[in-house]
């Protein structure tokens, strides 16, 4: 984020109707992803601009790597960190969050859903903030989205995997 003083010091700002980021943060959400939209926030009002949107446009845990990018962290933790990171998003009303990724065939620990489009705790996690931020009020003008081709996965497999795995995997988040 000290990449986009120099970026905003130019003028940039003048020219733009919200701010898009990724925001990939390692290790855990309080440690990494909130103090860099803190300091986002805090460029922002520097520079007057105390009200442009800020959407989270990809942003992440791997679960496992094969891919060599992205600390590990476990599957419990990733559902762990997405659930607590949209609160913290939510808290500094960021105005879109999009999570990457629903299934990533290149590097399946980013998915929240396992090869064979069953969930993965994170699913769970994302499925219940999205509802939970969907239900306040004072959020509805507010977007949480995923990628359209993962959202089209969601909905043609949500149900089916839901009613094969019960209640009890959400419950495991």
């Amino acid at each position: 984020n000290n990449q986009l003083a120099p970026i905003f010091n130019a003028g940039l700002l003048e020219h733009l109707d919200g701010l898009s980021l990724h925001a990939y943060s390692t290790p855990s959400p309080e440690e990494k992803l909130f103090p860099d939209i803190k300091l986002v926030k805090s460029l922002l009002s520097d520079h007057g601009k105390v009200n442009l949107p800020i959407l989270i446009t990809e942003y992440g845990w791997p679960a496992l790597g094969v891919g060599g990018w992205g600390m590990p962290v476990g599957e419990l933790q990733q559902a762990r960190y997405l659930a607590r990171s949209f609160a913290l998003l939510a808290s500094e009303n960021i105005k879109a969050v999009v999570y990457f990724c629903m299934f990533y065939p290149q590097d399946p620990g980013w998915s929240v859903m396992y090869p064979d489009q069953t969930p993965k705790p994170a699913f769970a996690a994302f499925s219940t903030a999205a509802h939970w931020l969907g239900d306040d009020s004072r959020r509805k003008a507010d977007t949480l989205a995923m990628e359209i081709a993962t959202a089209i996965l969601l909905a043609q497999n949500a149900q089916e995997n839901f009613r094969r795995l019960g209640g009890d995997f959400a419950h495991q988040v």
